[in-house]
């Protein structure tokens, strides 16, 4: 994990200019600069680490400011201004914005059972600074990618040891596999960056965790298991997914389509005439839907009925208005020439998530998948057909399913290689086979996306 994000720093500190200055032109004014000096003041009685501060906010963190950062980064010190900001979830830049509050409330509550000399107003004071901001961001995403990366391996181990490749997942420590790979995500520099994504990921795996742990399916027969719930305790914690999903709701709206899962339990239940169970995972799913209806509220009450290209229409959303008016989302609106090569840049993700929905719907039949499967259908083709279709690169950490495919293609090379007598420690030869050309490519990948950022250039 370290080794990928030095590896990511250097690629941003070397890059040597940025097609697109336009940031430039924000980081050199006077309010900035003015900025820059007030925080690098605070390293005054240390001169060493002024100077090497100093050259990682020149040559690192500013670079960092491009693409939407430069929305989060005048987020978290302004907050909205104009309707088109809405289209970034309110509760990661405000998370930002207001964590020295959250900090000072925490030392305050430490401060009772703990003696300790902290002079909050002056934390405060330094917390109130651009700089300060953006490198608490840079510093949370790359905690909540670290975070994400080690849920994932209990996750695995939850969710492999209900079906039919429990034997082949412990024994070769696919969990184990899948953290490794989390690392090498193709989202990338964008789970180092000032970006919501790392936040979404961390929210998104825990919740599928939850909900996974909370769940216990009966065997019925190889295609039909009956899920139900063991205990209150599981209960509790199947509610709380659709709390964690209703809350990533508020950061990335793309997560939205975690929903279906609780969709798909409430089909089960009612199928299976469990009324009870059918009732808690109607309650945790509507959760998601008041989140909604609060997001679209909260803005609608802002601007309308002022606003009349989006306030009269049926589901009065400014974001979904913000996305088609100003980011040109809409159906096959991106299929255009001059979007070919973002096609060509996302087909890897593309044929990665084809054939893990192929691997777990058909050859390797996992019945606990479904719901993710269904999510992961709905996610190609809105992004395919209706998105930026280079979204999917950097929302690609928020399934696991494509972790797992890749990790169990890697045990079934191993099994294949010790059924042949080839010991897969003692082979000589690198075979190049499907998930050794994929994680070579994930790990070219981030290297290139990383410049590629750092140029100012697309796709983002």
């Amino acid at each position: 994990f370290i080794l990928i994000k030095v590896l990511i720093a250097l690629i941003v500190i070397v890059s040597p200019v940025q097609f697109d200055t336009s940031s430039q032109l924000i980081i050199n004014s006077s309010t900035i600069l003015n900025e820059k000096s007030t925080f690098l003041s605070n390293f005054d009685n240390v001169p060493g680490l002024k100077i090497i501060i100093k050259y990682l906010i020149e040559n690192l963190f500013d670079k960092l400011m491009v693409w939407d950062a430069v929305y989060f980064c005048k987020l978290f010190q302004n907050g909205i201004e104009f309707e088109h900001e809405w289209v970034f979830g309110p509760l990661w830049w405000r998370f930002i914005k207001n964590f020295d509050s959250y900090l000072i409330s925490i030392l305050r509550f430490v401060k009772n059972f703990v003696v300790i000399s902290i002079d909050f107003e002056k934390v405060s004071n330094i917390y109130d600074n651009f700089y300060s901001k953006l490198i608490t961001s840079v510093i949370i995403t790359n905690l909540c990618h670290y975070l994400s990366c080690i849920i994932i391996y209990d996750l695995t181990a939850v969710t492999f040891k209900k079906n039919s490749l429990f034997k082949r997942c412990f024994k070769l420590n696919m969990p184990l596999k899948s953290s490794l790979l989390l690392v090498l995500s193709p989202s990338g520099i964008f789970l180092f960056a000032p970006y919501s994504e790392a936040l979404s990921c961390l929210i998104s795996i825990l919740a599928i965790y939850f909900r996974e742990v909370s769940m216990l399916l009966t065997t019925h027969s190889y295609l039909v298991s009956i899920p139900r719930f063991q205990s209150v305790f599981k209960i509790l914690l199947y509610v709380i997914s659709g709390t964690l999903v209703s809350i990533g709701l508020m950061i990335r709206s793309n997560l939205l389509l975690l929903g279906i899962f609780y969709l798909y339990d409430l089909y089960e239940f009612l199928r299976f005439r469990k009324f009870l169970n059918s009732i808690i995972s109607l309650i945790t799913g509507l959760q998601v839907f008041i989140s909604l209806v609060i997001l679209n509220y909260i803005s609608y009450i802002e601007y309308c009925p002022q606003r009349d290209k989006w306030c009269s229409t049926i589901d009065k959303s400014l974001i979904k208005f913000a996305q088609s008016y100003y980011w040109d989302n809409g159906f096959l609106k991106y299929w255009s020439i001059n979007n070919i090569p973002n096609f060509l840049i996302v087909l890897p993700i593309l044929v990665l998530f084809i054939s893990s929905i192929r691997h777990f719907s058909n050859r390797y039949y996992c019945l606990n998948l479904n719901p993710m499967i269904l999510i992961a259908k709905v996610y190609l083709f809105l992004g395919i057909f209706f998105w930026n279709i280079q979204i999917l690169i950097r929302i690609s950490c928020f399934l696991p399913i494509s972790i797992w495919y890749l990790a169990d293609k890697l045990n079934l090379t191993i099994e294949r290689q010790k059924k042949t007598g080839k010991l897969y420690k003692n082979s000589k030869k690198f075979t190049i086979n499907t998930e050794n050309l994929f994680i070579f490519w994930l790990f070219s990948w981030i290297m290139i996306q990383s410049s590629l950022f750092a140029s100012f250039l697309p796709p983002a």
